[in-house]
C-alpha cells in the first residue's frame, strides 16, 4: 500500500505540473521502475524548461501538445526610432 501511495503521489505532482524531483523509493522492482520512469519524465520536462519558458512547457504538457517547428502568421506593428546623437554617444563608452 505504501508503494502504491508513492507512485500516486508522484503522478499527482506531475499532473499538477510540479516537475520537482521526487525522493520516493520502494522495495518492489515494478514500483521502483515506475517511479524511475516518472523521474525521467520530470527530468526531461525540467530540461526543456532550460531552453523555453517553463510556463510554455507547462502549457504544452497540460494540453498534451508535442512541441513542433513552425509558427503562425500574425499582423504586427513595428516602430523604428532614432535618438539623435545616440550612436556617437554610445561609441564613446
Amino acid at each position: 500500500k505504501k508503494a502504491y501511495k508513492a507512485v500516486t503521489k508522484e503522478i499527482k505532482k506531475l499532473n499538477a505540473l510540479d516537475f520537482s524531483p521526487g525522493t520516493a523509493n520502494s522495495v518492489f522492482r515494478d514500483v521502483t521502475q515506475a517511479l524511475s520512469s516518472l523521474e525521467n519524465s520530470k527530468t526531461a520536462l525540467r530540461s526543456m524548461g532550460k531552453y523555453v519558458p517553463m510556463e510554455l512547457v507547462k502549457q504544452l504538457f497540460s494540453k498534451n501538445i508535442s512541441p513542433a517547428l513552425g509558427g503562425e502568421s500574425q499582423e504586427v506593428t513595428i516602430m523604428f526610432t532614432d535618438v539623435e546623437g545616440f550612436t556617437n554617444f554610445s561609441e564613446k563608452y
